[in-house]
């Protein structure tokens, strides 16, 4: 697999983070706290949907609703591109032509396709800060914790502790014989209670059987109310028929006592369109003359630059002179640093790289470039200063004349516009102020022609809604008459209140039988239900009693389950079962390592510690050997470390994460002196040429700038 470009779209710091990645060995840099770790957790949580330490929630950066993930890469000729989300669930994989989605469907084609279990991509990968020794140089029970880990069975002393308590509860043995007769008991005891609750519910549902049908009740309520509400409508409807008819005749008599007035509205409306036309060229003519004379006045006011070009072309050959002088010098001063480097180097300089001369006395030379040196570095002050002086004086006679140009070419375009507008509009001589009283009075005329129409419209408008208030009054009179006539043929207003206490009286008798029937049918509805689940509670009963049974009957057989249980616990001890795992991990792993550090020109090798689940380090350069055989690999230098941790991450890559072609490295450097942090850029180099010839991509996040030669390509995350 080769990464292509990294997408991340609010995810942690990084809100809109777009980088292609091109490359075999690439570097991440930037200060601390910029976001390197978080980049690689990105990628990590692209290929697994995980990030180390963190849920999704985390992730996503402070005050954002949404969020994603996507990484485009090239695997075997295929491009594909995996998306995944923050704020859901949401994750899909374009393969080629192929679009699979959902997040089980997804983590699965990954490992077919690229042969990823992403349990063991997160443990041979993706190493964090500060880990690349971590399992190499620690003590030797996290040692067997990390092999146990990269073996993908956890913490086996906890598997181990949990067997033991599974195994001490189940070895306590159980009275099944108290507990059988307790559930006897208690199944004579419900026996009982069913027979009593089923003699109550035979008696409440003989008395509901020669009760009256709820049905007929009922329908003799909802038709006494129907005749009721009907009779209460047509009472309510007499009153307001009166009513409105009462309102209707006033509303027309106000109506007639305003006659229209008739007055020459189209004629009023274009004399102060005129007006109003009048005054605004007036107006326009009037400020496009102001405008005219003040940029006018602006551009007078400017006056002339104050400096001339012969100025600026001084300032800038001061300043330019200066700068040579200064090159020249700095020429002159890796020369004599040179050849004192070479007078104090190993093999000693021999004659002089400018004249050619053999070098006879080495003392008086050495003071001699020490002495022009000094000298040069004092001139070179001296015309630094000048030069910084030199570059003030450009600058500030660059900015005025820019300043200048810029204001002047500026007022003369508003001059020249202003002019334009001004020459474009019609002359006008006339004072706004004048013809606004004319306005103001057919204005006056206008409305009061308006006020007028508008009260007559007003009084209009309420009779002609008081008239259709009272048709449908009328209306709603009438339907009411008729269909009380039908619920009680040849009914008349006068009857109405004879009918309505009539009705009011029938109804109470009848809603107390209609609740006495519900109260009935709900106690039969109880006594149903506690009756069914009784029964329940029986069957219940009856099928534990029958476990209990079968389980007194084969508590025998279970120290047999339990002497199996017993060595599956044993298998997990450390001794046995993950300690032979780990020591074969180790034995496979001590081949690559080797091969590795004779990659990197490593001045030892190792062999395997079964004791220790360590290596123990054999020199190859002439150091010679304890008589105890050889030392833990905690006796390497601080530059050996490194070659070692190295060699032994990309080994765990080869042997658990080979098909993937990724590996990167979280702050490789932390803890690390400015001498092996030079060792490492050095291994880097060799790295590189190795991960180019496994097809691996190896990414690493530093804040180290020193090792940024040896990568192929550098990702600044500083800010721009």
């Amino acid at each position: 697999m080769i990464l292509k470009r990294i997408r991340l779209h609010n995810y942690c710091q990084h809100r809109d983070l777009d980088l292609a990645i091109e490359g075999t060995l690439i570097a991440l840099t930037g200060p601390n706290g910029k976001g390197k770790s978080n980049l690689l957790g990105g990628i990590q949580f692209g290929l697994t949907g995980e990030h180390p330490g963190k849920n999704k929630d985390q992730l996503l950066s402070w005050g954002a609703a949404e969020g994603r993930v996507e990484i485009e890469f090239e695997h075997e000729g295929v491009q594909a591109t995996i998306t995944r989300a923050l704020h859901s669930t949401f994750s899909e994989l374009q393969w080629g032509s192929e679009s699979i989605r959902g997040t089980t469907q997804v983590n699965e084609a990954l490992r077919v396709h690229l042969g990823m279990d992403k349990d063991l991509v997160k443990q041979a990968v993706f190493v964090r800060q500060a880990e690349i020794d971590s399992i190499l140089f620690t003590t030797a029970r996290e040692r067997e914790l990390a092999f146990q880990r990269l073996l993908g069975i956890g913490e086996t002393s906890k598997i181990h502790k949990v067997l033991g308590d599974v195994i001490s509860e189940l070895a306590l043995p159980v009275n099944y014989d108290e507990q059988i007769a307790q559930g006897k008991a208690r199944h004579q005891e419900l026996t009982a209670r069913v027979t009593i609750l089923g003699g109550q519910l035979a008696q409440i549902q003989t008395a509901r059987n020669q009760a009256p049908q709820a049905t007929d009740i009922l329908a003799q309520l909802a038709s006494i109310r129907a005749s009721l509400q009907a009779a209460i409508r047509v009472t309510g409807a007499v009153t307001p028929l009166e009513e409105q008819d009462s309102r209707t005749n006033q509303a027309k008599g106000s109506m007639d006592a305003i006659l229209p007035i008739e007055l020459s509205l189209p004629e009023t409306d274009r004399y102060i369109q005129d007006l109003q036309g009048r005054i605004y060229q007036a107006e326009q003519y009037q400020r496009a003359q102001q405008a005219w004379k003040k940029a006018g006045e602006a551009v007078l006011a400017l006056g002339v630059s104050p400096y001339a070009p012969a100025d600026l072309q001084t300032a800038k050959k001061q300043y330019d002179d200066a700068t040579a002088e200064i090159n020249r010098l700095a020429g002159r001063h890796k020369l004599h640093q040179d050849m004192l480097a070479g007078l104090r180097g190993a093999q000693g300089l021999q004659e002089c790289p400018v004249c050619g001369s053999k070098v006879e006395d080495i003392q008086r030379l050495n003071d001699r470039l020490q002495g022009i040196l000094q000298g040069l570095q004092e001139t070179g002050t001296t015309l630094r200063s000048s030069q910084q002086v030199y570059q003030k004086v450009y600058a500030d006679i660059d900015q005025a004349t820019r300043t200048f140009q810029d204001q002047y070419t500026r007022l003369t375009a508003a001059y020249q516009q202003a002019e334009s507008t001004l020459k474009g509009l019609v002359v006008s001589t006339e004072d706004p102020a004048a013809l606004l009283p004319q306005i103001g009075e057919l204005q006056e005329r206008r409305r009061a022609y308006l006020a007028n129409c508008t009260a007559r419209q007003s009084l209009e408008a309420t009779w002609k809604t008081h008239q259709g208030a009272l048709e449908r009054c009328r209306q709603e009179c009438q339907a009411a008459i008729t269909a009380l006539q039908v619920l009680v043929p040849g009914i008349q207003p006068q009857d109405l209140p004879g009918l309505i206490q009539a009705l009011q009286a029938q109804i109470p008798a009848l809603e107390q039988q209609r609740d006495q029937l519900h109260g009935m049918d709900t106690e039969i509805a109880r006594l149903q239900g506690m009756v069914g689940e009784l029964h329940d509670a029986v069957l219940k009963l009856n099928q534990a009693v029958k476990q209990l049974e079968d389980k007194r009957a084969g508590q025998a057989g279970q120290q047999e389950a339990l002497g199996v249980l017993g060595r599956v616990r044993d298998w997990f001890h450390f001794s046995n079962g993950p300690g032979t795992l780990s020591k074969a991990v180790l034995e496979a792993l001590n081949q690559d390592v080797n091969n590795f550090l004779g990659q990197f020109t490593a001045p030892f090798v190792v062999e395997p510690s079964s004791e220790t689940l360590g290596f123990r380090v054999i020199f190859t350069d002439g150091r010679e050997t304890a008589p105890g055989g050889p030392p833990e690999a905690s006796v390497l230098s601080g530059g050996e470390r490194i070659q070692l941790a190295v060699a032994f991450r990309l080994s765990v890559y080869c042997m658990f994460a080979g098909k993937l072609g990724l590996l990167a490295m979280d702050e490789p450097t932390n803890f690390l002196d400015s001498a092996n942090i030079g060792r490492f850029g050095e291994v880097l180099q060799k790295v590189k040429r190795i991960a180019a010839g496994m097809n691996l991509q190896l990414i690493v996040a530093t804040h180290e700038t020193s090792v940024l030669p040896f990568c192929d390509t550098s990702i600044d995350l500083t800010p721009k």
